[in-house]
């Protein structure tokens, strides 16, 4: 494994300032906000693939997703029941337990085929009791985007000639959770709303 100078799992500031950044962050609300929060999140990366950058994830907290399981399973079998499926693997052995790892000798890393989910949403299901969906990366001078564009986004910013794929994260530089981040979020939600 080769790391990557500079790469390290800590994220750049300290435990109350991310603490103030997540209550600056728990008054927004987008999309399903009613029954969603967000939670910012350090996303390192790995010494062979790095990251560094803060994520913004919408989070199903566990209590809606195992309600939405019993509901279905009353309608499906326990094989066609996606919450309940997705709950199995939540609770299930870390992804890069099961088969998900960097092979030295491809010099990538290798998902198995099998899982749905990653370490952070595994690790993440553990400390905040929810499913989270990554939804924004932080990075570069205008307070971050989206983490992928949705079908309906791209088709429209290809509409308008702009680039229809949003920028890998940690490809532009470095940003901190600030009032730009918060704008741009407060922005996309009420666009949103407006569609």
């Amino acid at each position: 494994m080769i790391a990557r100078a500079g790469f390290s799992y800590e994220p750049p500031v300290s435990a109350p300032e991310r603490a103030r950044w997540q209550a600056d962050l728990d008054r927004v609300r987008v999309g399903g906000g009613e029954i969603s929060f967000l939670a910012l999140h350090w996303q390192a990366g790995d010494p062979w693939d790095p990251c560094g950058r803060w994520w913004v994830y919408d989070c199903l907290p566990a209590t809606v997703l195992r309600e939405g399981a019993e509901r279905r399973a009353r309608l499906r079998s326990d094989d066609e029941n996606a919450d309940l499926l997705l709950i199995r693997e939540l609770d299930g052995p870390n992804p890069r337990d099961d088969g998900n790892q960097y092979d030295g000798v491809l010099r990538q890393f290798v998902r198995n085929p099998n899982s749905t989910i990653d370490r952070t949403q595994w690790t993440l299901w553990r400390d905040l009791q929810a499913f989270a969906i990554p939804f924004w990366v932080i990075q570069g001078t205008c307070g971050g985007h989206r983490w992928r564009f949705t079908g309906p986004e791209e088709r429209a910013l290809r509409a308008e000639g702009l680039p229809d794929t949003a920028p890998r994260p940690g490809a532009l530089p470095y940003a901190p959770f600030d009032g730009r981040v918060l704008g741009q979020l407060i922005r996309y939600d009420r666009l949103q709303r407006a569609e």
